[in-house]
Protein backbone atom coordinates (compact mmCIF):
# COMPACT_ATOMS: atom_id res chain seq x y z
CA UNK A 1 0.00 0.00 0.00
CA UNK A 2 0.95 3.37 -0.73
CA UNK A 3 0.87 7.20 0.60
CA UNK A 4 0.08 8.62 4.06
CA UNK A 5 -4.02 6.95 4.24
CA UNK A 6 -3.81 4.29 2.14
CA UNK A 7 -6.81 1.92 1.67
CA UNK A 8 -7.06 -0.25 4.10
CA UNK A 9 -6.91 -3.97 4.43
CA UNK A 10 -9.67 -6.16 4.40
CA UNK A 11 -9.56 -9.67 5.50
CA UNK A 12 -13.20 -11.87 5.02
CA UNK A 13 -13.74 -14.55 7.94
CA UNK A 14 -16.46 -16.92 7.95
CA UNK A 15 -16.66 -19.21 10.90
CA UNK A 16 -18.94 -21.82 11.87
CA UNK A 17 -21.64 -20.71 14.24
CA UNK A 18 -20.90 -23.04 16.86
CA UNK A 19 -17.53 -21.48 17.97
CA UNK A 20 -18.31 -21.24 21.96
CA UNK A 21 -16.29 -18.17 22.54
CA UNK A 22 -18.77 -17.17 25.45
CA UNK A 23 -16.81 -15.88 28.44
CA UNK A 24 -14.10 -15.51 26.29
CA UNK A 25 -11.26 -12.80 26.84
CA UNK A 26 -11.21 -12.14 22.71
CA UNK A 27 -9.77 -14.37 20.00
CA UNK A 28 -5.70 -13.60 19.69
CA UNK A 29 -4.49 -11.99 16.22
CA UNK A 30 -0.51 -12.32 16.16
CA UNK A 31 -0.27 -9.34 13.71
CA UNK A 32 2.76 -8.34 12.05
CA UNK A 33 3.01 -5.58 9.58
CA UNK A 34 5.89 -3.33 8.07
CA UNK A 35 6.05 0.66 6.88
CA UNK A 36 8.11 3.03 6.18
CA UNK A 37 9.61 5.13 9.37
CA UNK A 38 7.23 7.92 9.70
CA UNK A 39 8.02 11.33 10.28
CA UNK A 40 5.80 12.07 13.33
CA UNK A 41 5.32 8.86 15.83
CA UNK A 42 2.25 10.23 17.23
CA UNK A 43 0.16 10.90 14.16
CA UNK A 44 0.93 7.41 12.76
CA UNK A 45 -1.13 4.70 13.62
CA UNK A 46 -2.34 1.02 12.62
CA UNK A 47 -6.15 0.90 13.66
CA UNK A 48 -7.55 -2.36 13.37
CA UNK A 49 -11.75 -2.61 13.11
CA UNK A 50 -13.86 -5.59 13.24
CA UNK A 51 -16.75 -5.08 11.00
CA UNK A 52 -16.82 -1.64 11.22
CA UNK A 53 -15.49 -1.69 14.86
CA UNK A 54 -12.52 -0.58 16.08
CA UNK A 55 -10.82 -2.82 18.35
CA UNK A 56 -7.11 -1.39 19.01
CA UNK A 57 -4.91 1.30 17.57
CA UNK A 58 -1.21 1.31 17.99
CA UNK A 59 1.85 3.77 17.38
CA UNK A 60 3.92 3.37 14.13
CA UNK A 61 6.98 3.93 15.77
CA UNK A 62 9.78 5.30 14.02
CA UNK A 63 12.45 2.61 15.65
CA UNK A 64 9.96 -0.17 14.45
CA UNK A 65 8.82 -1.91 17.67
CA UNK A 66 10.50 -5.34 16.66
CA UNK A 67 13.29 -4.24 14.68
CA UNK A 68 13.78 -5.42 10.88
CA UNK A 69 12.36 -8.33 10.22
CA UNK A 70 12.40 -10.91 6.95
CA UNK A 71 9.80 -13.19 7.88
CA UNK A 72 8.31 -12.89 4.46
CA UNK A 73 9.99 -12.47 0.99
CA UNK A 74 7.97 -9.92 -1.07
CA UNK A 75 8.62 -7.54 -3.66
CA UNK A 76 7.46 -4.65 -1.49
CA UNK A 77 10.30 -5.16 1.05
CA UNK A 78 13.31 -3.72 1.40
CA UNK A 79 15.56 -1.35 3.77
CA UNK A 80 13.45 1.54 4.31
CA UNK A 81 10.45 -0.75 5.77
CA UNK A 82 10.48 -1.23 9.61
CA UNK A 83 9.00 -4.70 10.53
CA UNK A 84 6.40 -4.98 13.76
CA UNK A 85 4.45 -7.28 15.41
CA UNK A 86 1.98 -7.12 18.19
CA UNK A 87 -0.70 -9.43 19.62
CA UNK A 88 -4.22 -8.09 19.36
CA UNK A 89 -7.39 -9.58 20.51
CA UNK A 90 -10.92 -9.21 18.81
CA UNK A 91 -13.22 -9.34 21.35
CA UNK A 92 -15.79 -12.26 21.04
CA UNK A 93 -18.99 -10.59 21.09
CA UNK A 94 -18.03 -9.09 17.88
CA UNK A 95 -17.91 -12.04 15.76
CA UNK A 96 -20.54 -13.20 13.70
CA UNK A 97 -20.84 -15.88 10.66
CA UNK A 98 -20.02 -13.68 8.35
CA UNK A 99 -16.68 -10.90 9.20
CA UNK A 100 -14.21 -8.68 8.46
CA UNK A 101 -10.98 -7.38 9.27
CA UNK A 102 -9.90 -3.94 8.09
CA UNK A 103 -6.08 -2.50 9.00
CA UNK A 104 -6.04 0.96 8.40
CA UNK A 105 -2.58 2.57 8.09
CA UNK A 106 -2.51 6.58 8.89
CA UNK A 107 0.95 8.47 8.37
CA UNK A 108 1.39 12.25 9.49
CA UNK A 109 2.36 14.72 7.23
CA UNK A 110 6.04 16.88 7.31
CA UNK A 111 4.43 19.96 8.63
CA UNK A 112 8.03 21.71 9.17
CA UNK A 113 11.03 23.27 7.77
CA UNK A 114 11.59 23.72 3.42
CA UNK A 115 9.45 20.51 3.12
CA UNK A 116 5.97 21.61 5.07
CA UNK A 117 4.65 22.85 1.52
CA UNK A 118 5.93 19.38 -0.65
CA UNK A 119 4.03 16.07 0.57
CA UNK A 120 5.81 13.23 -0.98
CA UNK A 121 3.76 10.28 -1.34
CA UNK A 122 6.20 7.71 -0.76
CA UNK A 123 4.96 6.05 2.37
CA UNK A 124 4.75 2.40 2.29
CA UNK A 125 2.81 -0.02 4.71
CA UNK A 126 1.54 -3.73 4.35
CA UNK A 127 0.55 -6.67 6.77
CA UNK A 128 2.86 -9.36 6.54
CA UNK A 129 1.04 -12.80 5.24
CA UNK A 130 2.14 -14.86 8.30
CA UNK A 131 -0.01 -13.08 10.65
CA UNK A 132 -2.05 -15.48 12.20
CA UNK A 133 -5.58 -15.48 14.82
CA UNK A 134 -5.73 -18.29 17.11
CA UNK A 135 -9.13 -20.37 17.22
CA UNK A 136 -7.27 -23.32 18.73
CA UNK A 137 -8.66 -24.02 22.58
CA UNK A 138 -12.43 -22.82 21.76
CA UNK A 139 -15.07 -26.07 22.04
CA UNK A 140 -17.99 -26.32 19.26
CA UNK A 141 -21.37 -26.00 20.97
CA UNK A 142 -24.30 -24.42 19.39
CA UNK A 143 -28.22 -24.98 21.15
CA UNK A 144 -30.74 -26.19 18.63
CA UNK A 145 -33.12 -25.86 17.06
CA UNK A 146 -31.65 -22.34 15.65
CA UNK A 147 -33.24 -20.81 12.68
CA UNK A 148 -30.54 -17.92 12.58
CA UNK A 149 -27.58 -20.24 12.30
CA UNK A 150 -29.40 -22.12 9.21
CA UNK A 151 -30.25 -18.98 7.47
CA UNK A 152 -26.99 -17.07 8.01
CA UNK A 153 -24.28 -19.79 7.40
CA UNK A 154 -26.57 -23.21 6.81
CA UNK A 155 -25.64 -24.91 9.95
CA UNK A 156 -26.00 -27.45 11.08
CA UNK A 157 -25.79 -28.91 7.28
CA UNK A 158 -22.91 -26.86 6.95
CA UNK A 159 -20.69 -28.21 9.38
CA UNK A 160 -19.12 -30.44 6.45
CA UNK A 161 -18.49 -27.85 3.99
CA UNK A 162 -18.91 -31.13 1.09
CA UNK A 163 -21.80 -31.73 3.11
CA UNK A 164 -21.29 -35.67 3.25
CA UNK A 165 -23.35 -35.81 6.56
CA UNK A 166 -26.74 -34.31 4.75
CA UNK A 167 -29.40 -36.25 3.03
CA UNK A 168 -31.90 -33.37 1.02
CA UNK A 169 -35.46 -35.59 0.97
CA UNK A 170 -37.60 -34.38 -1.47
CA UNK A 171 -41.64 -35.75 -2.60
CA UNK A 172 -42.49 -38.07 -4.32
CA UNK A 173 -43.98 -35.74 -6.80
CA UNK A 174 -41.31 -33.37 -7.37
CA UNK A 175 -41.89 -29.96 -8.68
CA UNK A 176 -39.80 -27.49 -10.54
CA UNK A 177 -40.16 -25.29 -7.29
CA UNK A 178 -38.49 -27.76 -5.20
CA UNK A 179 -35.72 -28.17 -7.55
CA UNK A 180 -35.25 -24.78 -7.53
CA UNK A 181 -35.42 -24.15 -3.47
CA UNK A 182 -32.71 -27.18 -3.54
CA UNK A 183 -30.12 -25.80 -5.54
CA UNK A 184 -30.98 -21.98 -3.80
CA UNK A 185 -30.33 -23.63 -0.95
CA UNK A 186 -26.97 -25.42 -1.97
CA UNK A 187 -25.65 -22.47 -3.79
CA UNK A 188 -25.97 -20.17 -0.85
CA UNK A 189 -24.29 -22.98 1.20
CA UNK A 190 -21.52 -23.19 -0.69
CA UNK A 191 -20.89 -19.28 -0.69
CA UNK A 192 -20.55 -19.36 3.40
CA UNK A 193 -17.90 -22.80 2.81
CA UNK A 194 -16.89 -21.88 0.35
CA UNK A 195 -16.79 -25.43 -0.93
CA UNK A 196 -19.30 -27.40 -3.61
CA UNK A 197 -21.51 -29.36 -1.79
CA UNK A 198 -19.97 -32.38 -3.54
CA UNK A 199 -21.26 -35.28 -1.17
CA UNK A 200 -24.79 -34.27 -0.17
CA UNK A 201 -27.40 -36.88 -1.32
CA UNK A 202 -30.67 -36.71 -2.60
CA UNK A 203 -33.46 -39.12 -1.99
CA UNK A 204 -37.46 -39.49 -1.62
CA UNK A 205 -39.29 -39.79 1.62
CA UNK A 206 -38.96 -43.79 1.45
CA UNK A 207 -35.78 -44.39 1.16
CA UNK A 208 -35.63 -44.52 4.86
CA UNK A 209 -32.42 -46.64 5.13
CA UNK A 210 -30.28 -43.38 3.98
CA UNK A 211 -31.61 -41.61 6.60
CA UNK A 212 -29.68 -42.95 9.49
CA UNK A 213 -27.20 -40.88 11.18
CA UNK A 214 -27.57 -37.86 9.00
CA UNK A 215 -28.88 -34.88 8.75
CA UNK A 216 -32.44 -34.07 7.34
CA UNK A 217 -33.02 -31.51 4.94
CA UNK A 218 -36.46 -31.98 4.05
CA UNK A 219 -37.54 -29.80 0.83
CA UNK A 220 -41.56 -29.65 -0.32
CA UNK A 221 -44.60 -28.02 0.28
CA UNK A 222 -47.39 -29.90 2.85
CA UNK A 223 -49.73 -31.56 0.76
Amino acid sequence: MYGHVPEPVRVSLRFPPDLFTWRSRGVPVDLKFRYTPPVRTIDSMLGMSINGELVQSVNLRSSGQGGESARVILPLLDGGLLGDSREMLIPAFKLGSRNQLQYAFSFSYHTAGNCRDTQIENIRAMIDSDSRIDFSGYPHYAEMPHIGYFSTAGYPFTKYADLSETVIVLPEAVSAADIEVMLSLLGRMGAFTGHPATYVQVTGPKEEAQFANRDLLVIGAER
